[in-house]
């Protein structure tokens, strides 16, 4: 399985098509910046593969070695391409297949796991049978050495997704209001490799709230945050918090819609599997409390025993 991760993303609520034409990606983007962040990081990813394939086909290789790299290349594209449910447009229009890609959560995350991945295979590749050619190559984020392939699931209060790459609670929400939270060691991460999360609630007709988190290699000082999710199955709102201070208070109509009459669940994805970091101790999922921050008046664990 590619292994991938994903730079340039730091935190929003939703990735919409529309992005600026400019984008401060240093200082925590949200919203459209995000958006263009994690657009500018993909374009950069692939001229970095197409520049180390370049560098492959035109030396360093045997016959019999270009004839495999050009056969695992397109198999690579049409892989990516259909397991991340994409149009086959990049070639004519790389805007469009981008737009496409960054209009749907999972799309997203699947397209980080296997782009960001081929950067690293073929870093390996060059680095091996040209490696004078390697700091020449663009730069780009890419994965880290895989640590093992696990789909098991690190708690019983949770099912694997996506290979391991993805986490959803046993337990289901159709009515009330709930509170969970995820802490995050973000500088532990940050030694590991580059880390995009997902964090938030997921239905079983597959809809999405969720807040992006960008981790990028070799970020220190960052410290740990928690995440906080309320959701409010009364009046179809759901509300995040970083570190007890709310993006908009519980309550309020500002919070992100949800659809009623359907089953909710908390739920983490990103763009390397989970399995080792929540192992590690570097990702908590807390369901059950106590929590770090006080759950607002009114609701109730997630899944409470």
């Amino acid at each position: 399985m590619i292994k991938a991760v994903m730079a340039g993303l730091a935190a929003t609520l939703f990735l919409s098509l529309a992005a600026p034409a400019w984008a401060d990606c240093t200082a925590n983007p949200t919203g459209e910046e995000a958006k263009t962040c994690l657009a500018d990081e993909l374009r950069a990813a692939e001229k970095r593969i197409d520049a180390a394939y370049k560098i492959l086909l035109d030396g360093g290789l045997n016959a019999s070695e270009r004839a495999n790299l050009e056969a695992d290349q397109w198999d690579w594209r049409d892989l990516r391409d259909e397991t991340c449910g994409l149009p086959d447009v990049q070639k004519t229009d790389q805007e469009k297949w981008l737009s496409t890609a960054l209009a749907d959560e999972k799309k997203t995350a699947c397209v980080a796991r296997f782009t960001f991945g081929r950067v690293a295979d073929l870093n390996a590749l060059v680095k091996a049978k040209a490696p004078d050619k390697l700091a020449g190559l663009p730069p780009a984020p890419a994965s880290p050495p895989p640590v093992g392939h696990h789909t098991e699931t690190p708690s019983p209060e949770f099912v694997a997704q996506h290979d391991g790459y993805g986490l959803l609670s046993v337990t289901g929400q159709r009515a009330g209001r709930f509170y969970y939270e995820i802490w995050i060691d973000r500088d532990a991460i940050a030694a590991r490799g580059d880390v995009l999360l997902h964090t938030g609630y997921y239905s079983t007709q597959n809809d999405t709230v969720f807040r992006a988190t960008n981790i990028r290699r070799g970020q220190k000082n960052q410290g740990p945050i928690t995440m906080g999710w309320a959701l409010d199955l009364q009046k179809g709102f759901a509300y995040v918090r970083q570190n007890g201070e709310w993006k908009v208070t519980p309550g309020d109509e500002g919070g992100a819609y949800v659809k009623l009459q359907r089953e909710w669940r908390a739920g983490l994805r990103a763009s390397v599997e989970l399995f080792d970091l929540i192992k590690a101790g570097l990702i908590r999922i807390n369901l059950v409390g106590p929590f770090e921050h006080p759950p607002p008046d009114g609701y109730r664990p997630f899944a409470a025993k």
